[in-house]
């Protein structure tokens, strides 16, 4: 009897002239003999049946599989097919006009570039150009998915829409980044069969995939969550459910085994800031310098803010005060007072606490202004003349 286990048409070729001369039907092998011939034939038509047969069955393994749909169904357990994101930037709107009043940038405003008529962003937000400021920034989307709105950095230059004023100008000082094409099939087989349950989804890598996506440190914080081995808890701070969403969908194009982060969206405590400034010297200050102090103090404040007020961390008042000492050194200051509505608690350490799931926000800044000296210069503000960017 034959044995039909053969790796090959060759292997089983060789077999059938083993089998005939132990049984005494030929002396020899003679290939091109009629029972070589009839062999050949046999074992040309049995190679083509293992090659198909194999070809097949490759399609059942991860690493040897070609067929697109497959090599995602097999991959599934360990890796996500990553599917196209859009480019986040950094926006700077400033004035090229003497106008100097307040202006504001509508959300949804759309800017583009002179060199690529493809590439346009949206605003997240809207945006003030304070009377006195020269310039502000503002988080921007690309209106379309893919790595191709990860442009450099001055490339975003024009207004899209109807309402371009003339009097403010745009560009992005750094590049855009966190646009992702549709992964390919060969890389999602690479990345699955390259899995490794102790470097995919460990807290470095998802502090990796955070920073990818255009999420900075401060607007995350990675707690402690009891929900089986490796498992943790990653609280992010978003403007929108919306944004919350597509952040979650970006960090989860990969599936870990055994190993899951769990999203929450980071609570918002807004707390209104009111700021009592005594200055001396041999006069008051004028009414324009004095709008120049509100807006170092609305500016100091806000980058305080979002430079230490991160998620999970308590506010320190002191360091706030000392923060707008050192912004205002300029003028004569002899004393700063902070003080904050009834209900916040200040602990003996001159800190508000925060807990590890919230992020605190300066809501109203209320300035005031007092002289302390020998002359008082005694004129009224005058009131700000607000202008509006917004799409037909």
């Amino acid at each position: 009897m034959v044995d039909i286990v053969v790796n090959n048409g060759e292997d089983l070729l060789t077999r059938l002239w083993n089998n005939a001369i132990s049984r005494g039907v030929v002396n020899r092998r003679i290939d091109s003999s009629r029972l070589g011939l009839l062999f050949s034939a046999i074992a040309s038509e049995q190679n083509t049946t293992i090659s198909l047969i194999r070809s097949y069955m490759n399609q059942f393994v991860l690493s040897t599989s070609t067929d697109k749909v497959m090599v995602e169904n097999m991959a599934r357990m360990f890796a996500v097919r990553r599917l196209a994101s859009k480019s986040k930037v950094v926006l700077q709107f400033f004035r090229i006009g003497d106008d100097n009043s307040t202006i504001r940038i509508k959300a949804g405003f759309k800017v583009g570039s002179t060199s690529d008529s493809k590439i346009a962003f949206r605003t997240i937000s809207d945006a003030y150009l304070f009377k006195g400021t020269q310039s502000v920034t503002v988080i921007a989307y690309s209106v379309s998915s893919g790595a191709k709105n990860n442009i450099a950095a001055g490339m975003l230059n024009k207004f899209e829409s109807n309402g371009y004023n003339a009097q403010i100008a745009v560009t992005n000082p750094e590049p855009a980044f966190g646009g992702y094409n549709d992964e390919s099939i060969e890389a999602l087989r690479n990345r699955a069969t390259g899995f490794r349950y102790d470097r995919d989804g460990t807290k470095y890598n998802i502090q990796q995939l955070l920073y990818q996506n255009g999420i900075p440190q401060y607007r995350y914080a990675l707690l402690e969550y009891n929900d089986g081995p490796g498992t943790f808890q990653v609280c992010v701070d978003t403007t929108s459910d919306a944004e919350f969403e597509d952040i979650q969908k970006s960090i989860n194009y990969r599936h870990y085994v055994g190993v899951k982060p769990t999203f929450i969206r980071a609570a918002r405590m807004y707390i209104n800031i009111y700021v009592s400034i005594t200055t001396t010297g041999e006069k008051d200050y004028t009414p324009l310098e004095k709008q120049n102090i509100y807006n170092l103090v609305n500016t100091r404040i806000q980058r305080f803010f979002a430079a230490y007020c991160v998620v999970g961390a308590d506010l320190n008042v002191g360091r706030l005060k000392a923060s707008l000492y050192s912004g205002l050194v300029e003028y004569e200051i002899e004393e700063i007072t902070l003080s904050f509505d009834q209900g916040v608690v200040i602990n003996p350490q001159s800190i508000i606490v925060v807990p590890d799931n919230a992020r605190v926000f300066a809501n109203k800044i209320i300035t005031d202004i007092n002289y302390d000296g020998e002359y008082v210069y005694n004129t009224e503000d005058s009131n700000d003349d607000y202008s509006l960017i917004e799409e037909d």
